[in-house]
């Protein structure tokens, strides 16, 4: 999506957070996660809820 010029919101963040790890893992979605810090894109509730369980289901 970067690729393409679209500007990605807290709402496709948090849905490619989800997805990422799901799929990929506790590295890569915690990294997706700073990136947003850095573009401006601050955490909610719902982004911090989504990385809860992400690293609940992961054993961490």
């Amino acid at each position: 999506m970067k690729k393409k010029g679209i500007k990605l919101n807290l709402v496709a963040y948090n849905t490619i957070i989800h997805e990422i790890g799901v799929f990929e893992g506790v590295d890569v979605f915690v990294n997706l996660g700073r990136e947003m810090v850095k573009l401006g894109c601050e955490l909610n509730v719902e982004t911090y809820n989504i990385i809860t369980k992400l690293l609940c289901e992961n054993g961490i």
